[in-house]
Order: structure tokens, then C-alpha cells, then sequence
């Protein structure tokens, strides 16, 4: 009896008399659907969105500017500092979430610190 490997390395020929080796078809894949990223539920775009609001959300962010808070979070090169910030923050958050959401949000151009 032949081993798996001598049976699929047996050569055969074909009707020009030429001599090739037989192709190999692993047992249960005849016939079976393709999972192509174009038939999945799933999109890139959507993923993004999740995770955006997931980061958005609003326990998250108290999290964040809590942690931000108890290090003693230095202002940024715009100069805000972190009691600025939750003043602005009460103002505009919902403003600022819905661009962020929807890729309308345009930050403020960063000076160049030297």
C-alpha cells in the first residue's frame, strides 16, 4: 500500500504523452463557498464607528480626564490647562462628540514648538 505522499507525487501523463504530476484536491473542500471579504457582514467603516464610540462614550472620557486630573496633566502647546478644559468641555462636548462621529471635526492647526 502507497503512503499519501508516494500517491500524490505518482506521475501521470496526459494525452500528449508528456509527463506531469497529479494535482492534489483535499477531501471536503469540493464545492464549497468562497468567505471573500466582500460577503461579510462586517465593514472597516463600521468597525471604525465602534470603536469611536466606544471611546466616546461618556464614562470613558470622565475616566480619561480624571486620570489626566490626578497626574497633574500639563497644558498642551494651545496652552489649555486641565481646569480650561472642563469648562470648555461642559460648553462644547456635545458639539465636539457629534463631529468627531460623523469626520466633520477640524482641530485647531498646531504651532511648532521649538
Amino acid at each position: 500500500m502507497r503512503s499519501c505522499k508516494e500517491q500524490r507525487q505518482q506521475p501521470t501523463s496526459n494525452k500528449e504523452g508528456s509527463r506531469q504530476r497529479a494535482a492534489v484536491k483535499p477531501p471536503g473542500y469540493a464545492g464549497a463557498p468562497s468567505s471573500s471579504l466582500a460577503q461579510l457582514d462586517h465593514s472597516p467603516r463600521a468597525d471604525q464607528n465602534d470603536l469611536l464610540e466606544h471611546m466616546l462614550a461618556r464614562n470613558n472620557m470622565l475616566s480619561a480626564y480624571k486620570r489626566v486630573k490626578q497626574n497633574g496633566g500639563a497644558p498642551g502647546v494651545d496652552g489649555v490647562t486641565i481646569e480650561q478644559l472642563q469648562v470648555y468641555l461642559i460648553q462644547h462636548w456635545g458639539t465636539v462628540k457629534n463631529q468627531l462621529l460623523t469626520g466633520t471635526y477640524k482641530p485647531m492647526p498646531v504651532k511648532r514648538v521649538e
